[in-house]
């Protein structure tokens, strides 16, 4: 009984994200999944199919968009594979070029996922001590001038967007917890001495 009016819950859960979605500062309070937005409502990716996401609008009524996008170039030189498109409105990008959705500036797709973004952290820095976050930005290959600008914090030297690069992070929080635990050690040491010897001088003392 319990276990059914769990898978219940579970469900509901799931019906209501598809129907209404999450707005944008909801999904970047999370820690894990991939998602894409439009007007600031975001869906996630689904692993059966990961070339389109079905995004609802204000008003709950479901729309699917083609998420595979190409820039101009690879369209131009038939080097786009993915899910054809037809017309704009199938296209997340909103740009149907040649029968595939083709990157837009005048409405970038906005990806999100979980990323390493801080390799170099302080032993005491301030938010998550792993170097990971929910990022919201541009996809991978579009068109980018900074690490900033894409959801995998990832500005390649072709000024595309790549794949998040997740070495490093692991590493790194290692290393500072390890160094953390050993202050935590060394502090309680140095308060444990000042304690004993405050205890031999108060003895000598009387």
């Amino acid at each position: 009984m319990y276990c059914r009016n769990l898978f219940y819950l579970v469900y509901v859960a799931l019906l209501f994200t598809t129907t209404y979605g999450l707005t944008k500062d909801e999904v970047l309070s999370l820690e894990s999944g991939q998602y894409y937005c439009k007007d600031d409502i975001c869906a996630s990716l689904y692993d059966d199919d990961l070339a389109t996401v079905t995004i609802p609008n204000k008003q709950g009524q479901n729309t699917t968009y083609i998420v595979d996008t190409c820039t101009t170039i690879n369209i131009e030189l038939n080097n786009c594979p993915g899910r054809n498109c037809s017309n704009d409105s199938e296209c997340l990008s909103n740009k149907c070029m040649k029968g595939h959705c083709a990157f837009n500036e005048d409405n970038p797709v906005v990806h999100c996922q979980y990323v390493c973004t801080n390799k170099e952290a302080p032993l005491f820095s301030m938010g998550d001590s792993k170097g990971y976050v929910m990022r919201c930005g541009l996809p991978f290959g579009a068109s980018c001038h900074t690490d900033n600008e894409c959801s995998s914090f990832n500005c390649e030297k072709s000024r595309l967007c790549g794949h998040e690069k997740d070495g490093g992070c692991h590493s790194s929080f290692v290393i500072r917890q390890i160094l953390f635990f050993c202050s935590i050690i060394f502090i309680i040491f140095l308060i444990l001495a000042c304690i004993v010897c405050y205890k031999k001088i108060k003895s000598q003392k009387q």
